[in-house]
């Protein structure tokens, strides 16, 4: 049987604003009785992190599903907790007619309005929000990288446009350090003048 001490590590340390780890009742009298809940990272049930390249947007992540579940989530009346009514319908999507239709125009390639429909036909959208184009095609080469889905979807990204949008960070980088460097000379040359004009007098 374990003791609490040895169970320590079956905690997340993720505590709330009220500085309380919370848990569910499972693992709780699991914990009651000294022995690892079922359900505790010890058990390898912890969530992975995220990484930083699919730090997205909602419909960002939508423009890169290879399905989109469609459903109906309500609230339950009491718990304030959501629950899915009805059927689940799984849409498959072809992503690269998504990437290929973002703007490959560098000017246009801050943020765009996209709309998520069910149907082009449709004029509701069910889903309306800017996006990042850039960012959707860096975790598209993130995934591509690293899933085997992906790697097997036949998507085909265009790398002559990801240079040239890096070296656009690039140059706008340098610009931004130029005038910064310009600005502060021009104050020192401001101060420098300001100093002229001001001279020690002699009283006697």
């Amino acid at each position: 049987m374990n003791t609490p001490a040895n169970i320590s590590h079956c905690f997340t340390n993720f505590k709330s604003v009220q500085h309380i780890e919370w848990t569910c009742h499972t693992c709780l009298n699991a914990i009651k009785k000294q022995k690892n809940p079922r359900f505790s990272i010890a058990n390898k049930m912890g969530f992975p992190q995220k990484p930083k390249a699919l730090n997205l947007y909602s419909l960002e992540e939508r423009l890169l599903s290879l399905r989109i579940p469609f459903m109906q989530i309500r609230h339950l009346p009491r718990g304030g907790q959501l629950s899915v009514k009805g059927n689940v319908v799984n849409v498959p999507v072809e992503v690269k007619p998504t990437i290929n239709s973002l703007p490959h125009t560098l000017a246009k390639s801050g943020t765009i309005s996209v709309k998520l429909k069910k149907k082009l036909a449709f004029k509701k959208c069910d889903f309306s929000e800017n996006v990042r184009p850039f960012a959707v095609i860096r975790a598209l080469h993130y995934l591509m990288r690293t899933s085997d889905l992906y790697k097997s979807s036949g998507i085909e990204i265009n790398q002559d446009w990801i240079t040239e949008r890096a070296k656009i960070n690039e140059e706008e980088t340098q610009n931004e350090k130029n005038s910064t460097e310009q600005e502060d000379n021009q104050d020192q040359n401001d101060t420098d003048d300001d100093s002229d004009h001001f001279s020690e007098v002699d009283e006697n």
